[in-house]
């Protein structure tokens, strides 16, 4: 979060996101206070994705003083959005909940859109995948591929409208890697050169994805800037000219 408002700092026309925030290893009402000031800094430039870790984050969850909370932190999750969209309306009256109660408060700064501000979720269990279609506003893929996510998008959709609810929002944060394609049980990666790089990205397009997250697998800033720079020149640029 510190990292973003410096950003917005600096960069004042850039949209910012989390990719993602795990509000169960956190206090979701100081949680919602920082979300809230930080769309409030950057006039509505921010799009939330949250998350709840996966099996092995157990000792995470410990050492952050929150392990009682893992066996729970799916309706952790569930309650902090609805806290969180509780205190951004500017309601004043209480909240009641599992988790929280909230009673006698003041909550400024409100987003820029309030409640609205959009929220989008991640994960690959059941639950997970229900809670687009439920509570969030949209689906933040990080470990799949376009077959995957041909899968299981369309079950999110049907979940939407059978709940009354606008179509959620597509984004996939990929692992890019310009050479052979690695092999990493469970994680898709974009690999190969720039032809197959814009077919791939092609085919994420057509399976309905709205934002497409690249995370270069390099290390240094000089080998992300020159991956960046190959892959504008090589997958952007011609996609944008087809």
């Amino acid at each position: 979060m510190l990292s973003l408002a410096y950003v917005t700092a600096l960069y004042p026309t850039v949209h910012l996101a989390t990719g993602v925030l795990v509000p169960p290893m956190r206090d979701a009402v100081q949680l919602a206070k920082e979300i809230a000031t930080l769309d409030a800094l950057c006039d509505g430039r921010l799009l939330v994705g949250v998350g709840v870790g996966d099996e092995e984050d157990l000792v995470e969850y410990a050492n952050l003083g929150k392990g009682e909370r893992f066996r729970h932190r799916g309706a952790y999750l569930d309650e902090s959005i609805a806290l969180w969209r509780h205190l951004w309306s500017g309601s004043s009256e209480p909240f009641a909940g599992k988790f929280h109660q909230l009673s006698d408060f003041v909550f400024e700064p409100l987003p820029k859109a309030r409640e609205r501000l959009r929220v989008i979720s991640g994960g690959r269990s059941d639950r997970a995948l229900s809670r687009v279609g439920r509570i969030t506003d949209g689906f933040y893929a990080s470990r799949w591929g376009p077959a995957e996510i041909a899968e299981r998008w369309p079950g999110m959709l049907e979940t939407a409208q059978r709940n009354g609810r606008i179509r959620p929002y597509l984004a996939a944060r990929v692992r890019v890697r310009f050479g052979p394609q690695p092999s990493i049980p469970g994680v898709y990666v974009m690999g190969g050169d720039g032809p197959s790089m814009l077919a791939e990205l092609r085919r994420f397009d057509t399976v309905g994805t709205d934002e497409f997250v690249a995370v270069f697998d390099s290390v240094t800033p000089e080998a992300v800037t020159r991956d960046a720079d190959r892959f504008q020149r090589e997958v952007v640029e011609p996609l944008s000219l087809s």
